[in-house]
């Protein structure tokens, strides 16, 4: 299931990029075409093999730390690039006139370097299989705000609901 969802989206990411190339800024479709071509080649395929594998020869804790950690920072890659797209999307449709000021060049390149950066000095916590050096609450609010990346999904899903009730206000006014 998880090899045709990555399919279908990079289908759509390489659709998207091609329409796009007439603008002269289009890193937002990249950042998410290179993203989604990881997950799908790089990723799945590691999980696959991996978990294959682990019918016979339990997996060593290296093994579970590398294809964690990708799997883990391939995952949060998409679910920002995500976001951040739809921050895009919501300046350009609710505040045309700050859209420039606001989603520079430099702003949309910054958050995926971030998102990188936190991720990557994230691996301490992959020690083995589990997520070792956190315990009790630490550790249940470690997975569930980054493991499963809630922020970045409610953030999106806020946007674009608050973005359909303004749109959806704004023509129940002029009718």
């Amino acid at each position: 299931m998880g090899i045709c969802d990555a399919d279908v989206q990079l289908f759509r990411q390489c659709l998207k990029l091609r329409f796009s190339f007439h603008h002269s800024d289009h890193t937002q479709s990249a950042i998410r075409f290179l993203t989604e071509g990881t997950l799908l080649f790089i990723s799945y395929p590691v999980v696959t093999v991996q978990t294959y594998l682990a019918r016979d020869h339990p997996p060593t804790p290296s093994t579970c730390q590398t294809v964690g950690w990708i799997y883990y920072v391939i995952l949060l890659a998409t679910h920002w690039t995500e976001m951040l797209i739809a921050l895009n999307r919501f300046v350009a449709v609710i505040f045309p006139h700050q859209y420039k000021a606001v989603t520079r060049k430099e702003a949309i390149k910054l958050m995926p370097i971030i998102q990188a950066g936190a991720t990557i000095d994230s691996n301490n916590f992959w020690k083995s299989c589990t997520l070792r050096g956190l315990k009790g609450r630490a550790r249940d609010f470690f997975i569930l705000l980054c493991f499963n990346a809630y922020v970045p999904i409610g953030v999106e899903g806020a946007l674009y609901l608050t973005m359909f009730c303004l749109i959806f206000i704004r023509r129940l006014r002029r009718s």
